[in-house]
């Protein structure tokens, strides 16, 4: 996990719920909130290392560091029928 997100609406997704929603909110828009903080940094970090790469170079990269894993799943483009 990124570590960078927050639920909004767990409780009631796909709908909305106002307070919950709002809490959520305040989470992530307070400068106070420690909370929150942490998962600016973390978004601002991922900004910067995105910056780095194109769509295709990060999917290859990403491709090629799964093979070299071995973490292809079998499965892949099989109808889930």
């Amino acid at each position: 996990m990124l570590g960078i997100g927050i639920y909004g609406n767990r409780s009631v997704a796909p709908r909305v719920d106002a307070d919950e929603l709002s809490r959520a909110l305040i989470t992530i828009t307070s400068p106070k909130n420690h909370a929150g903080k942490r998962l600016r940094e973390g978004a601002q970090e991922l900004q910067k290392e995105m910056k780095k790469y194109r769509g295709r170079e990060l999917a290859a990269d990403k491709i090629l560091e799964l093979s070299e894993k071995n973490k292809f799943s079998k499965d892949v483009g099989k109808d889930p029928r």
